[in-house]
């Protein structure tokens, strides 16, 4: 059988509440050559009685329940696995397209631009009934950025640019490695920094998914015990010292940024001292001097404060681009 064009996949655990929709604004799309693939990863609840009747009715939908409960991360790889599709769409069961041309938009990016690995778009955020509390877009519409610069940017603002894997598709090539499952809670920005070493990334600003905030979310979990700190401090560390994204300033820069982090965390938890320490030595990160953090200090909100300057110039210039053409 021909292999589709997109695998979109759905990795799910006790969301048989939510899944109806996301399923239902993958088979509305108007871009009909593409696989669903939705796995349950061993949930207590009806998700198997929902999804019955979709496999049913169509045979784009594969659906498999897991013996056990793997976990997060494994359930991603395991959809990332069975995708035959050129394209990999990711779509958590909580989280739903907001428009019906989101396939046909991500991949048209993908087919007309060689280059561009990653794409990905503003985003709806909604609540648990589906209304939508803000619109987030961290850059122009339709735009194009080199895959080093976005990852040096991340890792200055110690925040996802991208966004979520329901807002983003990508080259199933290049992903081939699969998520890292020694991350829980940036195991998604560590995946697109390892796409964006191998290509450009490509900004749609027309909100075409919906992302879900509510309290059960792994995330959320995963943020109160406090994950984010120290995944931050592997990820300066890993992506800090490869040649093909950065170059001997920000090296020192993002040695100095995980040491801080460090500190930071020693200081909330002596009692994690000797897990930091190794911590600091599985990651390469020697202790920085006390001049080169004072520099440090100095220079990461100038630097900050000049990407947002340009953040907000690009915004105005294409807002004003805007007016031009309806006047």
């Amino acid at each position: 059988m021909k292999n589709p064009r997109i695998s979109v996949c759905i990795p799910t655990y006790n969301y048989a509440r939510y899944l109806p929709k996301a399923v239902e604004s993958v088979l509305n799309q108007d871009f009909t050559d593409f696989e669903l693939i939705v796995i349950d990863d061993h949930s207590p609840d009806n998700t198997a009685e929902v999804m019955e009747s979709y496999v049913r009715h169509d045979e784009r939908v594969r659906f498999s329940v897991n013996e056990r409960n793997l976990g997060m991360v494994p359930n991603w790889n395991l959809c990332l696995e069975r995708a035959r599709g050129e394209y990999v769409k990711f779509l958590f069961a909580d989280d739903f397209h907001a428009s019906t041309v989101a396939l046909s938009l991500m991949s048209g990016v993908l087919d007309r631009h060689p280059d561009v690995v990653l794409v990905g778009s503003a985003r709806q955020v909604v609540d648990e009934s589906s209304q939508v509390k803000r619109v987030v877009s961290r850059f122009l519409d339709r735009s194009r950025h080199p895959g080093g610069k976005m990852v040096r940017r991340s890792l200055l603002e110690e925040r996802n640019l991208v966004g979520e894997p329901s807002a983003v598709m990508f080259r199933r090539q290049a992903a081939v490695r699969g998520f890292d499952p020694a991350f829980r809670q940036l195991v998604d920005l560590e995946m697109w920094f390892h796409l964006l070493g191998q290509g450009s990334y490509y900004h749609l600003g027309t909100p075409i998914v919906a992302f879900r905030e509510h309290g059960e979310q792994q995330t959320a979990h995963n943020a109160r015990e406090g994950v984010l700190f120290e995944e931050m401090v592997r990820l300066n560390a890993d992506y800090g010292r490869r040649p093909e994204l950065v170059n001997l300033f920000w090296r020192w820069f993002l040695a100095c940024q995980g040491g801080y982090r460090i500190e930071q965390l020693r200081s909330r938890n002596r009692s994690a001292d000797g897990d930091l320490d190794r911590l600091a030595e599985n990651y390469g990160i020697r202790a920085v001097g006390p001049a080169s953090m004072a520099l440090y200090r100095l220079i990461k909100p100038l630097l900050k404060g000049w990407c947002g300057y340009v953040a907000r110039s690009m915004r105005m210039q294409r807002l004003n681009e805007i007016g031009r053409l309806r006047q």
